[in-house]
């Protein structure tokens, strides 16, 4: 027997003008230092300095602010679970900064929340295998590169041997702290940095150039997608007639 109901659809939209509404004023409310940040390391080198010189990234669509909001409730009820040393440290390694979600025992930790089905790509103790390309592959891929990327920053920042990834399920909390030895990518971090500071110093726009595999593969999770076709001549002419005060800040930084 289905009971009959109506559904109040008012409710829903309520729900996300509000969420809207709330990022819209953290968004303004948060002043870029004009720094690259610990977050955007695994972010393509054009993306990251579009973000740094003050270009608006894409609106963010409804479903989307749920997920963060979502996540970052998860988020926050773990810190508060770990019972750490401190919270949302402030840390800065060669000019990128950062927050650090959680501090205990001199370990910096990066806490990530995930959907359940993201799970057995994060579980190491999962031993399944997929057919993928032609071939049986594991379905566990270990830590994800740009969430590592952030924790080693804090790692360097904070001079600790060792970093912490936790990734957390939103349906039911449960935990895959993933302990990393900071030197391990080091060395990438300290190359990315590199990248983004010569690239800077240039005072242009670079091509736009995947980090990672899905980048490319799904160009709708870009923050810059109408940027993404374009050769760097194109990009500085659209740059500094769109964005004229981004434009006069990155030609300043030659």
């Amino acid at each position: 027997m289905i009971i009959p109901s109506k559904l109040n659809e008012d409710v829903s939209k309520q729900v996300y003008q509000t969420l809207r509404k709330n990022a819209v004023e953290r968004e303004l409310k948060h002043q870029r230092s004009g720094k690259l940040s610990a977050g955007r390391l695994g972010k393509p080198l054009l993306e990251q300095i579009l973000y740094v010189i003050g270009v608006p990234k894409k609106t963010v669509e409804d479903y989307a602010l749920g997920l963060f909001r979502r996540g970052e409730d998860v988020e926050d009820t773990v810190v508060e679970l770990l019972n750490p040393d401190e919270t949302q440290v402030e840390a800065e390694y060669r000019d990128v900064v950062g927050y650090i979600d959680a501090m205990r025992n001199g370990m910096p930790y990066e806490v990530k929340s995930v959907k359940n089905s993201q799970v057995k790509y994060l579980d190491p103790t999962n031993t399944k295998r997929t057919r993928q390309s032609g071939s049986l592959q594991p379905e566990y891929n270990g830590p994800k590169y740009a969430h590592v990327l952030q924790a080693t920053l804090y790692g360097l920042a904070t001079k600790s041997d060792y970093i912490t990834v936790l990734y957390v399920t939103a349906d039911d909390l449960r935990t895959f702290a993933h302990v990393i030895e900071t030197k391990t990518m080091a060395d990438e971090v300290n190359r990315i940095i590199d990248e983004f500071d010569n690239q800077l110093k240039l005072g242009t726009l670079s091509e736009w150039e995947a980090r990672e595999e899905w980048q490319e593969k799904y160009p709708q999770y870009s923050d810059y997608p109408d940027w993404m076709s374009l050769d760097p001549e194109t990009a500085m002419q659209k740059l500094k007639q769109e964005y004229p005060e981004c434009y006069k800040r990155l030609v300043g930084n030659k």
